[in-house]
């Protein structure tokens, strides 16, 4: 947690200070609008992060201890929004939070309770998953500009069939999409539905939508949009944006998309046919790895979303009945490297995350990474899929849903997996336990485990029962601190 009092030099002196760099993190995408060394003016910094609306949510919320969470790409802005925050609320302290545990789209409740904070500002993307605690919370997303009468022309000028049309935003242009569906409407003289924010007001927390209202990675779906066969979906927003491949997925009948980026390429309309039925074949060829796995480590990617713990609870019951092990397992902000540390012991790793939060390439990890739709699919034999629409990145919508075993003619269910061609037997752990006996006592050493790995760790291959074969001599090491040992010449 970072004090609002924290300061970060902007000038070229900066770079004399030991614990400052003027160099971006490694993970911070050049292509930014907002670089964490750029500072915007003052009045283009009220507008994009909304500071005269959440100076009145806070006072109008009675809050004093507030908790501005930033993103790494946003974090060189923290300062002088805070500073604006705090100059005009008497008695309000202001805290920043940076470097969050999992991913910066969910909101990071841990570290504003570790500071006591009453309520959380959420600057930049977010997944707009429900929170697990009942803290207010404002979302900030962002105001990028985008020129609506060219967009709307340059919608025009594409080449449109004669499929309904839906237009969908990222987040820093959800302000807009209401009045870039009147104007691209206007302009083709055709209906565009929109699809705004699942909020009750542009910034504030989701807190549900109207009676009758369907919702999706935190967007109102149009009426009918899930019963239409095909759909042209009109994206505004970056290249790689999180939210479009999950869309394209979770509703595979868009299958033609205008992708506009005022960011980059404004005046330009981009036409793509995406193959949204492959990368749900992609998805079922998880659920096979799922099911012929024996061991699965349960990833927890995400403590702020509702439901993580009944997911938990969920996914160790599922493996019992399926006769699978299960490791949970908590890494923080997954990477190769991390899981590479117990791809010997798991075969399929599960994560557990927010929606944004999915992995849909793991082709650089060393074992398969599926979602819990995948993992739900696999073990709930009251779950059938077979890469068709109703896949989903959002685990609340299943997490309830009853885990009954469907009823077995025999107790050793056989089956074939279509990735080996191998045939499965699943044996439950209660029936395990009638075969082997309540009884049975069994000798196990661990180091019998240990010698079927073929690396066991560094091995000293030096004789060191006699001294004439040579062994290896303890010697002094360095003495002082690394800016200058004894021995360095000053």
């Amino acid at each position: 947690i970072l004090s609002s009092s924290f300061a970060m030099d902007q000038g070229p002196t900066a770079t004399a200070n030991l614990f400052y760099t003027v160099h971006a993190p490694s993970n911070v995408a050049e292509k930014d609008p907002i670089s964490i060394n750029q500072s915007l003016p003052d009045t283009v910094r009220l507008e994009h992060f909304d500071v005269p609306a959440t100076i009145e949510w806070i006072r109008k919320g009675g809050y004093t201890r507030v908790a501005l969470q930033f993103p790494d790409a946003l974090l060189g802005e923290a300062v002088p929004v805070s500073t604006d925050i705090e100059m005009a609320l008497d008695g309000v302290q202001v805290f920043i939070l940076a470097d969050t545990s999992y991913r910066s789209c969910c909101v990071d409740e841990v570290a504003a309770r570790h500071a006591s904070c009453d309520a959380i500002v959420h600057y930049g993307d977010a997944c707009l998953s429900a929170l697990t605690q009942k803290i207010p919370v404002r979302y900030v997303l962002g105001r990028f500009s985008v020129d609506e009468k060219a967009f709307a022309s340059a919608i025009a000028a594409a080449n449109l069939t004669a499929d309904p049309l839906v237009l969908l935003t990222d987040s820093q242009y959800a302000y807009a999409v209401v009045t870039l569906a009147a104007s691209t409407s206007a302009a083709i003289e055709r209906p565009v539905d929109a699809c705004p924010l699942a909020a009750t007001a542009y910034g504030e927390a989701v807190e549900g939508t109207g009676e009758g209202e369907k919702t999706s990675l935190g967007r109102i779906l149009p009426q009918g949009f899930t019963d239409r066969e095909a759909v042209q979906l009109i994206f505004v927003g970056s290249q790689d944006s999180a939210l479009l491949p999950l869309w394209l997925l979770t509703h595979p009948q868009c299958n033609r998309i205008l992708h506009y980026d005022p960011a980059s390429t404004p005046g330009e309309c981009t036409v793509t046919e995406p193959s949204s039925w492959r990368g749900l074949r992609r998805r079922l060829f998880m659920v096979e790895k799922v099911r012929d796995a024996n061991t699965i480590g349960l990833v927890v990617g995400t403590v702020a979303v509702a439901g993580h713990r009944e997911a938990v609870t969920r996914i160790r019951a599922l493996a019992k009945s399926a006769g699978k092990k299960v490791y949970v397992i908590s890494v923080g902000k997954v990477n190769v490297a991390k899981l590479a540390n117990f791809s010997a012991d798991v075969d399929t790793f599960v994560l557990l995350s927010c929606p944004f939060g999915v992995l849909l390439d793991t082709s650089s990890f060393d074992k398969p990474v599926v979602s819990l739709f995948e993992a739900e699919i696999a073990l709930n034999d009251n779950k059938e899929w077979m890469a068709q629409a109703g896949w989903t990145s959002d685990y609340t919508q299943f997490v309830n849903d009853p885990t009954e075993s469907v009823d077995r003619d025999t107790d050793d269910t056989p089956d074939v997996s279509l990735v080996s061609g191998r045939v499965r037997v699943r044996v439950r752990e209660e029936e395990k336990e009638k075969k082997e006996g309540g009884g049975t006592v069994a000798l196990w050493d661990a180091g019998n485990y240990f010698e079927a790995r073929s690396w066991k760790g560094l091995d000293d291959s030096i004789a060191t029962n006699d001294e004439s074969e040579g062994s290896t001599a303890i010697l002094e090491g360095r003495k002082g601190r690394a800016a200058g040992y004894e021995n360095e010449k000053r």
